[in-house]
């Protein structure tokens, strides 16, 4: 195990937590709704919750007024804990490449490599998990994961409101997807990236 394979492999992990954290704060889907001057990916949907940019008063016409597609109201703050505990495991993983192991179902696990594995599983549900969630309550405010959908928004003062809405998944949520997948390979291919560990200490 030398010096310099352990120092690559914190510089892997820094791209890891770089791009997890980046991708938290990118939208992951979004929609525009045309006929609206000015009003460019007006709603979207973080990783957190639902983000309508300012333009709340186009949800509104919506038959419940949006509501529809609320979440629970517990559920920003456990993603913002969630997001809180990934990225202090991730700094933590930083420090414990060279000896620090965990015991396991009888076998013994470097903690960096349980730890990153353990992250990049959760993200990757996460990435799961939002599409559903998201096809579902969208669906039921008329709006399509993606593609372009035709929509009555119903009467303001003397106007019959239409509209078309093109939604999208967006660059947020595909480096979340790559995110994922990238934190758990580098905890199955630890000892390869690392070298065998010696008797040495932290």
């Amino acid at each position: 195990m030398s010096t310099k394979r352990v120092w690559l492999f914190r510089l892997l992990i820094i791209i890891g937590i770089a791009a997890l954290a980046f991708s938290w704060f990118q939208p992951w889907w979004s929609t525009h709704i045309s006929q609206m001057p000015g009003t460019e990916w007006p709603v979207k949907i973080r990783p957190y919750g639902l983000d309508v940019a300012g333009f709340w008063e186009v949800i509104t016409l919506l038959p419940q007024g949006g509501h529809e597609a609320d979440m629970p109201v517990w559920f920003t703050p456990v993603m913002w804990v969630y997001f809180g505990l990934v990225c202090l495991v991730l700094v933590v993983s930083l420090f414990f490449i060279k000896n620090k192991q965990i015991g396991l179902i009888g076998k013994k696990f470097n903690l960096s490599s349980f730890l990153l594995f353990g992250v990049g599983v959760s993200y990757i549900l996460v990435a799961i998990l939002a599409v559903v969630v998201a096809s579902i309550r969208l669906k039921v405010i008329g709006l399509p994961l993606t593609g372009e959908v035709f929509l009555e928004l119903g009467t303001y003062s003397i106007w019959e409101l239409e509209s078309t809405a093109f939604s999208t998944l967006r660059f947020g949520f595909w480096l979340a997807v790559a995110t994922g997948p990238f934190l758990v390979l580098l905890g199955i291919l630890r000892n390869k990236i690392v070298g065998k560990q010696q008797a040495i200490s932290q």
